[in-house]
């Protein structure tokens, strides 16, 4: 589990590993933050989504120990798409973060000729200790023929697809 301290600067944080010394791990933009029970402990956890300095986002989930600091549990670094990622016609594809108890869903649009929308639940599992899969899909419209097309993915219980091994781009493209 790594440890980071947070330095604000303006809306930029210098994210330092409390074991590395003073030298700064990364320079990331906080573009989501929001502090709510995540692991049914009753103890508000944060889920957390940054984007580095080459536009790269990361989601996190930390916990708060003892002493008051955050710590890393879970980082998945391909879930949320860049800013640039959505196409000419969308812009930043990051339409949406719901979270509520144990439960957060990304929802990410973009494309051009063929607009697409791709929606992902996670839910907390205590029996693995970690977060699951349990909603998967993708609606891709196409502007010229009009054709719609909803992409559900079966979420398999016996193999359950764990957050930190989420990926965005082989998720429905395999």
């Amino acid at each position: 589990m790594v440890k980071y301290f947070l330095y604000g600067f303006s809306s930029f944080l210098f994210l330092t590993n409390a074991y590395a010394g003073s030298q700064p791990e990364s320079l990331a933009k906080i573009i989501y933050e929001k502090e709510i029970d995540l692991n049914q402990d009753r103890i508000k956890d944060k889920l957390v989504i940054e984007e580095n300095t080459e536009g790269k986002r990361n989601l996190k989930i930390l916990v708060e120990d003892s002493k008051k600091q955050w710590n890393t549990v879970i980082e998945n670094r391909n879930m949320i798409l860049c800013k640039d990622c959505g196409g000419v016609s969308t812009g930043d594809p990051l339409v949406s973060v719901e979270a509520k108890r144990n439960v957060f869903e990304i929802t990410q649009e973009g494309g051009s000729r063929e607009r697409w929308t791709s929606v992902y639940r996670f839910q907390y599992s205590p029996k693995l200790s970690t977060w699951i899969l349990r909603k998967a899909r993708l609606n891709v419209y196409d502007t010229v023929t009009g054709k719609n097309e909803i992409r559900r993915k079966s979420i398999n219980s016996s193999k359950p697809v764990k957050l930190q091994d989420f990926n965005y781009d082989e998720f429905f493209y395999n």
